[in-house]
């Protein structure tokens, strides 16, 4: 075993690796490196790479977490290792290189993650020192034989009965409608549950975000009344157009929820992927969000294996700061 630093020419061997060990949520290469050139520049990180007879077969990362984080001294911790080689010592000796490095850092949590794999993964971390400290469910929805939920028809039209209508983004000649989806976008994921206190991100920021080759911010869902934007579904495409797209963002604003303007929204982007060609869509949600659980089992999406999230606190007396 031979470990050394991350360079650039690793990249499509990492987007390999990635995709045979997490085979449901592809990425390509152009993508992975957008989010490196465009979206890691303000971030400390830390790569390394383990090779066997020269060739790459794990990979760690840690980096600041990325700038949509509002509390200071948080970093993220990424091991993966070539689901031919595991269990041969890769992923140990990243991680403990990783953990070296964070001696050098002013942090105060750590934050990881594993598919839940029934143990194995969750032990490893446990001995480290993380603790567990959210589920999300991860589930699938093929769409090759998708059919519409019984109450398809009355779900989209209690939205017109309601004086709201759905359009995609790139449908509306608004010449507000950047600032709105902005917005809007922010404000639902601010609401979002997740690891970390959410920090808007000022409109660059969000041009940098949505300029990833994943988005594909005219297919945006939109809910609106009148011009006022109220809700939206989005979903990315990290490897194109014809491999598994990701809902990474569901919801409206607060006066309109628990009028069925999500399950509306969730109802018309599913019947634009169908067309379109996408053959399926994952997700993940925070376990006890159980109103967008319930619009997805309608659906029709199944179960996946859950991703576990891991956090480890600095010790205030371990604390220079």
């Amino acid at each position: 075993m031979r470990i050394r630093r991350f360079k650039e020419q690793d990249l499509p061997r990492l987007v390999e690796i990635c995709n045979l060990s997490y085979p449901d949520w592809p990425e390509d290469e152009e993508n992975a490196r957008y989010r490196r050139d465009k979206l890691r520049k303000e971030m400390y990180l830390q790569e390394f790479v383990t090779e066997e007879a020269s060739e790459i077969v794990g990979y760690a990362q840690i980096s600041s977490r990325d700038l949509s984080c509002a509390e200071p001294g948080v970093f993220e911790l990424e091991v993966i290792v070539h689901p031919e080689h595991r269990g041969r010592g890769h992923g140990r000796a990243l991680m403990d290189l990783i953990e070296h490095h964070t001696a050098y850092l002013n942090w105060r949590r750590l934050l990881t993650g594993c598919m839940d794999d029934g143990g194995y993964a969750r032990d490893w971390l446990q001995r480290r020192g993380f603790v567990h400290q959210e589920t999300e469910l991860c589930s699938k929805l093929d769409l090759k034989n998708y059919r519409p939920p019984a109450d398809h028809d009355s779900a989209l039209a209690k939205i017109d009965e309601q004086g709201c209508r759905l359009a995609t983004y790139g449908e509306l000649s608004d010449p507000d409608k950047e600032r709105k989806l902005w917005e809007l976008y922010e404000e639902i994921s601010y609401d979002m549950p997740g690891t970390v206190e959410y920090k808007k991100a000022d409109l660059e920021e969000w041009r940098r975000k949505m300029g990833a080759p994943a988005h594909r911010v005219e297919a945006i869902m939109l809910a609106l009344e009148g011009d006022e934007f109220v809700g939206l579904t989005v979903l990315v495409f990290p490897a194109g157009l014809k491999r598994n797209a990701v809902v990474v963002n569901t919801g409206t604003r607060a006066p309109y929820r628990h009028r069925g303007v999500a399950t509306a929204l969730k109802y018309a982007s599913m019947d634009r992927a169908k067309a379109t060609g996408v053959p399926a869509i994952v997700t993940g949600n925070e376990q006890h969000n159980e109103a967008i659980l319930k619009i997805n089992r309608k659906l029709g999406f199944k179960p996946m294996k859950p991703w576990l999230c891991y956090t480890k606190r600095k010790e205030e007396s371990d604390d220079t700061a």
